[in-house]
């Protein structure tokens, strides 16, 4: 069995090679070897002045196995915005519409006893400057946007002059009601989960919660395109209750009322518990 963990380990070192090279300010091929993993990067230009990186992995395994599929990858564009992208099961992974800039690599790490599945992506942390300076004005203050992988959603964290934090998910026009799902880690150690749903919709659809006493230093996740119908086994009707209780307009909470006709019994009756409870 190969050790997902060192190859890993070794990706990253072969992405921070890429990035002493100053990747990502111009179109360039760049490749580079750490032990057995290669790393063949090229950036090309994009649309709108945007540049696109793929990057092809080649790891020699006894067993020809392919342990870095699924790995999460984040690349920062500065210390506010950051991309992400997920290594297929060709050892592959693109991203496009990246600004240019010196790019950072890093891999995440997910919350200690993550509750949703492994298909979300973990999302870098804000920079301690930014999550603890207090906003200019009574406005909420942006601190982190995330491109989540295929750019299906932009993920922006604000924080607020009391010192809370909101999280607004956009996403494209969809058929289909879709939900984004956040786990975080609490101020008290535990993981809180915070469901955003988001509407059928023919133009862009966006959505925003409150993320109670969320630690802005410990590690947390996202689940961006999950269908409304499989919440319940993505998250529990509680969760469902302080996200509705946590919706951060009148918009949000119609949208939830809207959802809640949609599904089970008990997840109805919890959201409308959650609703009651947010107009206290």
């Amino acid at each position: 069995m190969t050790d997902s963990r060192y190859f890993r380990t070794m990706l990253l070192d072969a992405l921070r090679v890429l990035q002493g090279k100053a990747i990502g300010g111009a179109p360039a091929r760049m490749t580079t070897t750490v032990d057995s993993l290669t790393v063949e990067a090229q950036v090309t230009a994009g649309t709108a002045g945007t540049l696109a990186l793929t990057c092809s992995i080649r790891i020699a395994t006894a067993d020809g196995s392919h342990p870095l599929a699924g790995t999460p990858i984040c690349v920062g564009v500065d210390e506010r915005r950051f991309s992400l992208g997920t290594v297929d099961d060709d050892n592959s992974f693109s991203i496009t519409g990246m600004p240019p800039g010196s790019w950072r690599f890093d891999l995440r790490a997910r919350p200690r006893s993550p509750r949703l599945p492994e298909t979300a992506v973990p999302l870098p942390q804000p920079a301690a400057q930014l999550s603890f300076a207090a906003p200019a004005d009574s406005d909420a203050a942006e601190v982190l946007r995330v491109v989540t992988p295929g750019r299906r959603t932009l993920l922006v964290l604000r924080r607020t002059l009391p010192g809370q934090y909101l999280i607004e998910a956009t996403r494209p026009p969809e058929t289909r009601w879709r939900a984004v799902v956040v786990e975080y880690t609490a101020e008290d150690g535990d993981t809180a989960v915070r469901v955003i749903p988001l509407p059928a919709s023919s133009i862009r659809a966006s959505g925003t919660v409150r993320l109670d006493a969320f630690f802005a230093q410990a590690p947390w996740q996202a689940l961006d395109n999950a269908p409304v119908e499989e919440l319940d086994g993505i998250c529990s009707p509680d969760d469902l209750a302080a996200s509705a209780a946590a919706a951060h307009s009148a918009a949000g909470r119609q949208a939830w009322r809207d959802l809640a006709v949609r599904l089970t019994t008990e997840q109805h009756d919890a959201i409308h518990r959650g609703l009651g409870a947010g107009r206290e």
